[in-house]
């Protein structure tokens, strides 16, 4: 089960500030916690790997409140729209028999990737909500690519203009109120290539792992002689028509789908994509900057224009975030924005009080990986390593710590200091003294910056701007790394720079960051700058 923290939700979206206050479950009456869930075919939020490009399927969303009465609800829905598009939805059958307001349809935007809530309310004369198990509403949605991927339907997602997310309220005393708090499960569709029936020992069905072998032939033999069970016989179905025709399916699996299968399995894919892409973990978000809103913004904005930016990836992706900890300032100042542990630090000052705190909690709670950045001006940079991890190591956001070359030792070189060999192998060995797992980031668009030693755990990331087109910034990300040949690079976007050119692309954050994925091989990381994500994602 993809199974979302137990959430607390605030007062949102036209509908339902006018229909709801905020009152939150009395825990003390050990009533029940509400959950809404993505439901498929096969009574779990996560589907097999039985959907292929051309399939369309349908989901429900469920609810089950056996203690508190539902009076009204409110449901949106976010996806990869690169992945997928919503065909339909419509209303589902949990206030069947009762006077409501009417369904209020949502709006789809496939372009984005999500569908505008829709809601409805009992009214009078009804008292009392509907207690119990049934479904809210439904969505429709139909498979674009043919590759081996998962796409989440995620519930919560919300731009900061609330036009998505869910919700469900109670009527108490004739007021209606959120009910706080529910539980969300997300769901998670898989999605296969055309004739990856399976895999394993012995082949099974829908064990999907992505290429097409033996085990898919014997899998496919089972389907043509009808001995596939029942609700897997109509994956060997893979077109028809004279010639054989992929996607044009009629239902049945002859001879057709076996010359089709066929031109699959000699070349180890299918021709609908023939390059499959790597099911390596890819890492999509943003990268922020206390000039750039980082701290002007909530931290729940930060945590869902994340997961936008991510949900725009084609292949497997988690969101991730690079949050600035650490400024340079004038003088050869680096300025850290949370209090002294005491002692003495040349070069550099501290805060007051903390200004991160309450983001990594929200980052942590979120599950958003974080890259923690410093720019060190003149002060030691083994010195900032211990003072920023020593207060942050306990949140289980941080992967690492990255170091901005443009603002080391400036005073030494233009730009920044290049960094040698010596310097990374000590920088990378501080980091991991405080969790092994720790990785360094090492960020500049000059590559005579960087050392020679490219160590395993170490990302070299390129924040070039001011590029003319989307194809000259890609050929210049693609020099960049082949320069890394045997190490991970990644690569800032977004930049104001550029807008001239990525402002006129239909969904910049996805085209942007699926070209960077798919054309380097050996790029890992992708982050929106937070200059420009308000033109993107508003706040």
């Amino acid at each position: 089960m993809h199974k979302k923290a137990v959430l607390t939700f605030f007062m949102s979206g036209l509908l339902f500030s006018a229909l709801f206050g905020i009152r939150l479950t009395d825990n003390a009456k050990a009533q029940a916690i509400p959950s809404v869930t993505v439901t498929f075919a096969n009574g779990t939020n996560s589907s097999a790997y039985e959907y292929r490009l051309g399939n369309t399927f349908r989901i429900n969303v469920t609810v089950d409140s056996p203690d508190i009465g539902v009076w009204s609800w409110q449901i949106g829905m976010h996806f990869n729209s690169s992945v997928l598009e919503c065909t339909n939805f419509g209303n589902g059958r949990f206030f069947a028999g009762r006077y409501t307001l009417g369904f209020q349809s949502g709006t789809i935007h496939n372009d984005v990737g999500y569908v505008t809530f829709s809601s409805d309310s009992l009214r009078l004369p009804e008292t009392e909500g509907v207690k119990g198990s049934g479904v809210l509403m439904w969505f429709e949605f139909r498979v674009k690519v043919s590759m081996y991927t998962s796409c989440l339907l995620d519930l919560t997602l919300s731009p900061p203009d609330l036009t998505c997310g869910t919700k469900l309220g109670e009527r108490v005393n004739g007021n209606v109120f959120l009910i706080s708090p529910i539980t969300l499960y997300d769901g998670l569709i898989n999605v296969t290539r055309i004739s990856d029936l399976g895999g394993g020992a012995p082949p099974t069905i829908l064990q999907c792992d992505g290429v097409v072998d033996g085990k898919d032939l014997a899998l496919f033999l089972l389907c043509y002689k009808g001995l596939a069970p029942p609700n897997a016989k109509y994956l060997g179905d893979l077109g028809s028509g004279l010639p054989p025709e992929f996607l044009k399916f009629d239902g049945k699996v002859d001879r057709i789908d076996l010359a089709l299968f066929l031109m699959c399995f000699r070349a180890r894919t299918d021709p609908v994509m023939p390059s499959p892409l790597s099911t390596e973990t890819k890492y999509a978000g943003l990268a922020t900057h206390p000039a750039g809103h980082q701290t002007d913004y909530p931290p729940r904005y930060w945590v869902n224009a994340t997961k936008y930016i991510s949900l725009k990836v084609i292949r497997n992706s988690e969101p991730i975030v690079v949050w600035v900890v650490g400024v340079a300032w004038s003088g050869g100042i680096c300025y850290l924005p949370f209090p002294s542990p005491g002692g003495s630090y040349p070069s550099i000052i501290f805060s007051l009080t903390d200004k991160n705190e309450e983001y990594l909690d929200a980052f942590d709670t979120a599950g958003i990986k974080v890259w923690l950045i410093v720019e060190p001006s003149t002060a030691d940079v083994e010195t900032l390593i211990d003072l920023v991890l020593g207060r942050y190591k306990n949140h289980t956001s941080i992967v690492g710590l990255g170091i901005d070359i443009e603002w080391y030792r400036t005073e030494q070189e233009k730009d920044g200091k290049h960094v040698t060999n010596e310097e990374v192998t000590k920088w990378l060995d501080e980091i991991k003294s405080y969790n092994s797992t720790y990785r360094l980031l090492l960020v500049h668009w000059e590559i005579t910056k960087m050392p020679t030693l490219h160590p395993k755990d170490v990302i070299f990331v390129d924040d070039a701007q001011g590029f003319g087109s989307l194809d000259t910034m890609v050929n210049s990300f693609k020099n960049w790394g082949n320069n890394f040949p045997d190490a991970n690079v990644g690569f800032s976007i977004g930049f104001l720079r550029d807008e001239s050119w990525w402002s006129k692309l239909s969904d910049p954050g996805g085209q942007i960051t699926n070209k960077l994925f798919n054309e380097i091989p050996n790029c890992k990381e992708v982050y929106w700058v937070s200059w420009s994500i308000p033109e993107i994602f508003p706040f």
